[in-house]
């Protein structure tokens, strides 16, 4: 598990969403601290947000609560909604 001892609601979070100590470090750090609008770097899309989108992807299938991550789901709602997703998703299939 991350060491979050100088910083308690950030060990209490983490714990919240991640309690068997799986999910990457980024997750919790991407809601509580990164996405600072409907992208990862505001309001411009850049190449963290397939990357951000694809470990999204996973967190379910990972037993992750993501109840407790309203900005991820919110970024993945945004990704879906983009044709060039909707595009690269056909193709997987």
């Amino acid at each position: 598990m991350l060491d979050f001892s100088r910083n308690q609601q950030k060990q209490a979070a983490y714990q919240a969403v991640n309690p068997k100590g799986s999910v990457p470090a980024l997750i919790t750090e991407s809601e509580d601290d990164l996405l600072q609008g409907p992208w990862v770097h505001g309001d411009a899309y850049t190449i963290c947000d397939p990357y951000l989108f694809a470990i999204s992807s996973w967190l379910e299938s990972d037993g992750v609560d993501t109840a407790a991550l309203p900005h991820i789901l919110a970024h993945r709602e945004n990704m879906l909604a983009r044709s060039a997703t909707q595009d690269a998703l056909s193709q997987l299939s």
